[in-house]
C-alpha cells in the first residue's frame, strides 16, 4: 500500500493576500461615490424640508386668514426654523448638520405669508449647498416668488 497524501481544507497565505487586496482596490474605488451620494442626499433633503415647511406655512395663512411667519433659528436658516402665527408655534425644523449652508438672495430672516397665500415679504430664491463637499456635488435652489409658491431645482439660483 501507498501512502496517501493529505488534503487541506483551508486556504493558503496567497488567495487570502489576493483576497484582501482586491477588497482594498474595491473599498478605494467605492468610498468617494459614497461621500458623493452622502452629500447630495443632505442636500435634497434639506431643500424638501424647506419647500415643505414653506408649502405648509402658505396653506395655515389661507386655512386661518392671517399673516404665518416663517422665522429663521439663531445663526441662518441652516440652523433651522420655526413656522408661528403671532406667538403660537405651529412647526420647528432643528439645525442641519455642520458644513451644509442654506443661504437667501434676499437676506431675509423671516418670510410672511399673506391670508392670500402670497408673500407679503420680499421674493427670494434660496441655495443649499454643502461646503467642503466634492465638486461633483451640485447645489439645490429653492425659489420663492411673490405669488408664495415655492419651487426646487438642481443647481444655483
Amino acid at each position: 500500500m501507498e501512502p496517501r497524501m493529505k488534503t487541506s481544507a483551508g486556504v493558503t497565505l496567497i488567495e487570502l493576500m489576493v483576497t484582501l487586496v482586491v477588497l482594498v482596490v474595491l473599498g478605494t474605488v467605492a468610498v468617494p461615490s459614497y461621500r458623493n451620494f452622502i452629500s447630495t442626499q443632505r442636500i435634497r433633503s434639506a431643500s424638501y424640508d424647506l419647500m415643505s415647511s414653506l408649502l405648509f406655512a402658505r396653506s395655515e395663512a389661507v386655512k386661518r386668514n392671517t399673516l404665518v411667519n416663517v422665522t429663521q433659528g439663531t445663526g441662518g436658516w441652516s440652523n433651522g426654523w420655526t413656522i408661528s402665527v403671532g406667538t403660537t408655534l405651529l412647526r420647528t425644523q432643528n439645525a442641519y448638520p455642520s458644513g451644509l449652508t442654506i443661504a437667501n438672495s434676499a437676506s431675509l430672516s423671516t418670510l410672511t405669508y399673506a391670508n392670500d397665500g402670497r408673500l407679503a415679504t420680499a421674493a427670494t430664491d434660496f441655495t443649499i449647498a454643502f461646503t467642503g463637499a466634492p465638486s461633483t456635488v451640485s447645489p439645490r435652489c429653492v425659489s420663492l416668488k411673490p405669488g408664495g409658491m415655492p419651487a426646487t431645482k438642481m443647481g444655483s439660483c
